[in-house]
């Protein structure tokens, strides 16, 4: 579906970052180029970018310049970004939100459910969910803002009440969010549907909290996910979203039915939902 795409002839050609949002995905090679593909043919942002964040029907990326730059469905103000100078950037479902080089937090978007509410303080990280947001201060313990309930069911699943204790990086999904610890355990807490909140007993340097399931990255550079779409024959009707392919990995990103990863061999890989292609990176050449 999707055509190769030209990295340039003194360009180094590969990938370095992966992110999957609602309906689409996006990579960034690592020249800094970021690429988005879905049903329509994969295409090139204009800018040079650090990271790039996937939401519901948009992306926003950080440029070289330390700038927010956002593209794609622009309701409720979602690629409104703010100037400024900022050094991390997370989307979710209709927001997102920002840390700043001085470590605040700014969000912008929808504004329903307080989300775009952030709080005071000094942040190292920050991951905006579907409904709700989570960062972590400079003191590694956490803060979560915005809606604790399912807007659908209004059940009440806790995802913006983390427990105590440091963490060294955190991921919030549609209605839960995991967390790295110090000692490399993950800690996940909100909805449980699917087992998405119960992860394995393995050693952990990064996780990405989805919509209907959970992925992360072992000590030893091994992908494992669990949640919704672990059943081999995708007999649960989510098309095998909770199973990765074999390799090593150097980041993974989980989106709402499908997740995208990096390997250690600078390849981007997708796996999930792929009905429209979102799940089919295009080649680089």
């Amino acid at each position: 579906m999707n055509d190769g795409i030209h990295c340039g002839d003194e360009e180094p050609c590969g990938w370095k970052h992966a992110t999957a949002g609602g309906v689409h995905s996006c990579g960034l090679t690592l020249s800094g180029k970021a690429i988005c593909w879905s049903s329509q043919p994969a295409a090139v942002e204009e800018g040079v970018f650090r990271e790039i964040s996937a939401g519901g029907s948009f992306t926003c990326g950080l440029t070289i310049a330390d700038e927010i730059d956002c593209w794609g469905g622009s309701g409720h103000g979602r690629t409104d970004a703010p100037s400024g100078e900022f050094k991390q950037v997370s989307t979710g479902q209709e927001h997102s939100c920002a840390v700043t080089t001085e470590g605040e937090i700014e969000c912008w978007g929808a504004p329903r459910y307080g989300k775009i509410s952030a709080p005071s303080g000094e942040y190292k990280q920050v991951s905006a969910g579907a409904w709700h947001n989570c960062g972590i201060r400079t003191n590694n313990t956490i803060r979560c803002w915005g809606l604790d309930l399912d807007p659908g069911s209004e059940l009440d699943f806790g995802q913006t009440e983390p427990p105590e204790g440091e963490f060294l990086q955190i991921s919030a999904g549609y209605l839960h969010t995991c967390g790295v610890r110090p000692n490399n355990e993950l800690t996940c807490w909100g909805s449980n549907g699917g087992g998405r909140s119960n992860p394995p007993s393995s050693q952990f340097k990064q996780v990405s909290a989805g919509g209907i399931h959970t992925c992360a990255v072992t000590i030893d550079d091994k992908v494992e996910c669990w949640g919704h779409g672990s059943e081999p024959d995708g007999s649960d009707g989510e098309h095998l979203a909770s199973v990765p392919p074999e390799g090593t990995f150097s980041q993974i990103y989980a989106g709402y039915s499908h997740s995208c990863g990096v390997t250690t061999d600078d390849e981007l890989k997708c796996w999930g939902r792929d009905d429209d292609g979102r799940a089919t990176p295009p080649e680089l050449e």
